[in-house]
Protein backbone atom coordinates (compact mmCIF):
# COMPACT_ATOMS: atom_id res chain seq x y z
CA UNK A 1 0.00 0.00 0.00
CA UNK A 2 1.03 4.01 -0.58
CA UNK A 3 -0.42 6.61 1.03
CA UNK A 4 0.55 9.81 2.93
CA UNK A 5 3.95 9.59 0.33
CA UNK A 6 5.07 6.80 2.41
CA UNK A 7 4.81 2.83 1.74
CA UNK A 8 3.75 -0.24 4.14
CA UNK A 9 3.90 -3.64 3.99
CA UNK A 10 2.87 -6.41 6.29
CA UNK A 11 1.93 -10.16 7.10
CA UNK A 12 2.85 -12.83 5.04
CA UNK A 13 5.18 -16.03 5.64
CA UNK A 14 8.36 -16.74 6.66
CA UNK A 15 7.85 -20.63 8.00
CA UNK A 16 5.02 -18.71 10.73
CA UNK A 17 1.81 -16.50 9.43
CA UNK A 18 2.74 -12.95 10.45
CA UNK A 19 0.97 -10.20 11.35
CA UNK A 20 3.80 -7.12 11.96
CA UNK A 21 3.58 -3.92 9.58
CA UNK A 22 6.19 -1.85 8.75
CA UNK A 23 6.29 1.89 7.57
CA UNK A 24 8.88 3.14 4.49
CA UNK A 25 9.96 6.42 4.76
CA UNK A 26 11.35 7.53 1.15
CA UNK A 27 13.04 10.55 2.00
CA UNK A 28 15.23 8.96 4.89
CA UNK A 29 15.04 5.50 3.05
CA UNK A 30 14.19 3.55 6.51
CA UNK A 31 11.57 1.33 7.85
CA UNK A 32 9.79 1.91 10.66
CA UNK A 33 7.79 -1.03 12.17
CA UNK A 34 3.98 0.26 13.35
CA UNK A 35 1.12 -1.71 14.89
CA UNK A 36 0.48 -5.13 14.44
CA UNK A 37 -2.78 -5.92 12.91
CA UNK A 38 -4.70 -6.50 16.15
CA UNK A 39 -6.22 -10.24 15.25
CA UNK A 40 -5.23 -13.35 16.97
CA UNK A 41 -2.94 -15.11 14.04
CA UNK A 42 -0.65 -13.71 11.42
CA UNK A 43 -1.82 -14.42 7.87
CA UNK A 44 -0.70 -14.55 4.42
CA UNK A 45 -1.95 -14.00 1.20
CA UNK A 46 -3.87 -10.92 2.10
CA UNK A 47 -4.83 -8.16 -0.56
CA UNK A 48 -5.06 -4.51 0.56
CA UNK A 49 -5.49 -1.18 -1.09
CA UNK A 50 -5.39 2.88 -0.20
CA UNK A 51 -8.21 5.55 0.06
CA UNK A 52 -7.17 8.16 1.22
CA UNK A 53 -4.99 8.36 4.33
CA UNK A 54 -6.06 5.31 5.32
CA UNK A 55 -5.07 2.09 4.41
CA UNK A 56 -6.84 -1.77 4.01
CA UNK A 57 -5.79 -5.43 4.87
CA UNK A 58 -8.62 -8.07 4.13
CA UNK A 59 -8.97 -12.21 2.99
CA UNK A 60 -6.15 -13.87 3.19
CA UNK A 61 -5.30 -17.33 5.08
CA UNK A 62 -4.19 -17.30 8.66
CA UNK A 63 -3.19 -21.49 8.39
CA UNK A 64 -6.33 -23.02 9.34
CA UNK A 65 -8.83 -21.20 7.46
CA UNK A 66 -9.56 -18.98 4.28
CA UNK A 67 -10.76 -15.58 5.81
CA UNK A 68 -13.12 -12.67 5.27
CA UNK A 69 -12.66 -10.20 7.65
CA UNK A 70 -11.33 -6.29 6.89
CA UNK A 71 -9.30 -3.95 8.93
CA UNK A 72 -8.29 -0.31 8.38
CA UNK A 73 -5.27 1.30 9.43
CA UNK A 74 -4.85 5.14 10.45
CA UNK A 75 -0.82 6.18 10.32
CA UNK A 76 -1.99 9.35 12.40
CA UNK A 77 -3.02 7.63 15.51
CA UNK A 78 -1.13 3.99 14.20
CA UNK A 79 -4.45 2.09 15.04
CA UNK A 80 -6.80 -0.68 13.19
CA UNK A 81 -9.61 -0.67 13.14
CA UNK A 82 -12.14 -3.82 12.25
CA UNK A 83 -14.63 -3.20 8.85
CA UNK A 84 -17.27 -4.45 7.29
CA UNK A 85 -16.50 -8.26 6.77
CA UNK A 86 -15.93 -8.63 3.28
CA UNK A 87 -19.02 -10.43 1.72
CA UNK A 88 -17.74 -12.60 -0.62
CA UNK A 89 -16.81 -15.81 0.24
CA UNK A 90 -13.86 -16.44 2.40
CA UNK A 91 -10.56 -16.35 -0.14
CA UNK A 92 -6.84 -15.85 -0.34
CA UNK A 93 -5.24 -14.65 -2.89
CA UNK A 94 -7.42 -12.13 -4.79
CA UNK A 95 -6.15 -8.59 -5.65
CA UNK A 96 -7.22 -5.26 -4.32
CA UNK A 97 -7.05 -2.05 -5.59
CA UNK A 98 -8.83 1.56 -4.95
CA UNK A 99 -10.35 4.06 -7.50
CA UNK A 100 -10.62 7.30 -6.41
CA UNK A 101 -12.40 7.36 -2.84
CA UNK A 102 -13.61 3.13 -2.78
CA UNK A 103 -11.65 0.16 -2.62
CA UNK A 104 -12.11 -3.10 -4.78
CA UNK A 105 -11.44 -6.66 -4.12
CA UNK A 106 -11.29 -8.76 -7.19
CA UNK A 107 -11.44 -12.60 -7.98
CA UNK A 108 -9.18 -15.33 -5.83
CA UNK A 109 -9.10 -18.58 -4.48
CA UNK A 110 -11.97 -19.79 -1.92
CA UNK A 111 -10.52 -23.35 -1.44
CA UNK A 112 -13.21 -25.00 -3.81
CA UNK A 113 -12.34 -22.80 -7.08
CA UNK A 114 -10.96 -19.73 -8.37
CA UNK A 115 -13.23 -16.45 -8.34
CA UNK A 116 -14.56 -13.92 -10.81
CA UNK A 117 -16.61 -11.92 -8.60
CA UNK A 118 -15.83 -8.35 -8.12
CA UNK A 119 -16.83 -6.20 -5.17
CA UNK A 120 -16.70 -2.50 -4.46
CA UNK A 121 -15.81 -0.95 -0.95
CA UNK A 122 -17.44 2.12 0.67
CA UNK A 123 -15.55 3.37 3.65
CA UNK A 124 -18.02 6.23 4.28
CA UNK A 125 -21.38 3.37 4.43
CA UNK A 126 -18.15 0.76 5.72
CA UNK A 127 -20.09 -1.27 2.92
CA UNK A 128 -19.44 -3.72 -0.12
CA UNK A 129 -21.01 -4.05 -2.72
CA UNK A 130 -21.18 -7.01 -5.49
CA UNK A 131 -20.12 -5.71 -8.85
CA UNK A 132 -19.87 -6.62 -12.30
CA UNK A 133 -17.88 -10.06 -12.00
CA UNK A 134 -14.47 -9.69 -14.07
CA UNK A 135 -14.32 -9.75 -17.98
CA UNK A 136 -11.57 -12.10 -17.36
CA UNK A 137 -13.15 -14.99 -15.75
CA UNK A 138 -12.21 -16.95 -12.96
CA UNK A 139 -8.57 -15.54 -11.33
CA UNK A 140 -6.27 -15.62 -8.55
CA UNK A 141 -3.00 -14.22 -8.20
CA UNK A 142 -3.02 -11.04 -10.56
CA UNK A 143 -1.97 -8.19 -10.15
CA UNK A 144 -4.66 -4.57 -10.70
CA UNK A 145 -4.02 -1.42 -9.67
CA UNK A 146 -6.31 2.14 -10.46
CA UNK A 147 -5.75 5.08 -12.30
CA UNK A 148 -6.42 8.53 -11.84
CA UNK A 149 -8.60 8.36 -15.13
CA UNK A 150 -10.91 6.61 -12.70
CA UNK A 151 -10.64 2.85 -14.41
CA UNK A 152 -9.40 -0.24 -12.84
CA UNK A 153 -7.13 -2.43 -14.40
CA UNK A 154 -6.46 -6.14 -13.43
CA UNK A 155 -4.51 -8.73 -15.49
CA UNK A 156 -2.29 -11.92 -15.73
CA UNK A 157 -3.08 -14.63 -12.96
CA UNK A 158 -3.89 -18.39 -12.54
CA UNK A 159 -7.47 -19.22 -13.89
CA UNK A 160 -7.59 -22.98 -12.58
CA UNK A 161 -5.16 -24.51 -15.45
CA UNK A 162 -2.41 -22.04 -16.66
CA UNK A 163 -0.87 -18.70 -16.40
CA UNK A 164 -2.22 -16.04 -18.32
CA UNK A 165 -1.42 -12.26 -19.57
CA UNK A 166 -5.01 -10.55 -20.62
CA UNK A 167 -5.98 -7.15 -19.55
CA UNK A 168 -8.85 -5.82 -18.46
CA UNK A 169 -9.89 -2.51 -17.86
CA UNK A 170 -13.26 -1.48 -15.17
CA UNK A 171 -15.18 1.44 -15.45
CA UNK A 172 -16.40 2.64 -12.31
CA UNK A 173 -19.06 4.66 -14.30
CA UNK A 174 -20.86 1.59 -15.86
CA UNK A 175 -20.21 -1.17 -13.57
CA UNK A 176 -18.54 -2.99 -17.09
CA UNK A 177 -15.21 -4.60 -17.83
CA UNK A 178 -13.11 -4.12 -21.15
CA UNK A 179 -10.39 -6.14 -22.66
CA UNK A 180 -7.42 -4.11 -23.63
CA UNK A 181 -4.01 -4.97 -25.26
CA UNK A 182 -2.27 -7.75 -22.93
CA UNK A 183 0.34 -7.32 -20.37
CA UNK A 184 3.52 -7.11 -22.49
CA UNK A 185 5.20 -9.92 -20.54
CA UNK A 186 4.88 -13.50 -20.10
CA UNK A 187 2.22 -15.20 -18.91
CA UNK A 188 2.76 -15.18 -15.18
CA UNK A 189 0.93 -15.36 -11.68
CA UNK A 190 2.38 -13.33 -8.66
CA UNK A 191 3.33 -10.75 -10.29
CA UNK A 192 3.32 -7.20 -8.21
CA UNK A 193 1.85 -4.08 -9.39
CA UNK A 194 0.66 0.00 -8.49
CA UNK A 195 0.02 3.49 -9.94
CA UNK A 196 1.58 6.47 -10.12
CA UNK A 197 -0.91 9.12 -11.42
CA UNK A 198 -2.38 8.16 -14.72
CA UNK A 199 0.22 5.30 -15.71
CA UNK A 200 0.46 1.83 -13.67
CA UNK A 201 3.58 -0.51 -13.72
CA UNK A 202 3.56 -4.34 -13.49
CA UNK A 203 7.06 -6.56 -12.38
CA UNK A 204 8.43 -9.60 -11.20
CA UNK A 205 6.08 -12.50 -11.30
CA UNK A 206 6.33 -16.48 -11.99
CA UNK A 207 5.95 -17.88 -16.04
CA UNK A 208 8.11 -20.82 -14.58
CA UNK A 209 10.63 -19.17 -13.56
CA UNK A 210 10.63 -15.90 -11.13
CA UNK A 211 11.02 -13.27 -13.42
CA UNK A 212 12.78 -9.81 -12.81
CA UNK A 213 11.28 -7.95 -15.86
CA UNK A 214 9.42 -4.20 -15.32
CA UNK A 215 6.61 -3.24 -17.22
CA UNK A 216 4.84 0.26 -17.47
CA UNK A 217 1.36 0.88 -18.98
CA UNK A 218 -0.48 3.87 -20.32
CA UNK A 219 -4.12 3.38 -20.53
CA UNK A 220 -4.47 6.61 -23.04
Amino acid sequence: MLFRSKGYVGTGDDGVKLKDFWEYNQNTDTWTQVADMPTANGRDKACGFAIGTKGYVACGNDGSAYLNDCYEYDPVGNTWTAKANFTGTARQNAVGYSIANKGYITGGYDGTDQKDDHYEFDPVANTWTAKANYGGGKRERAVGFGCTNGKGYVGTGWNGSTRTRDWWEYNVATDSWTQKADFGGTQRFDAAGFSIGSRGYVGTGNDGVNRDDFWEYNPA
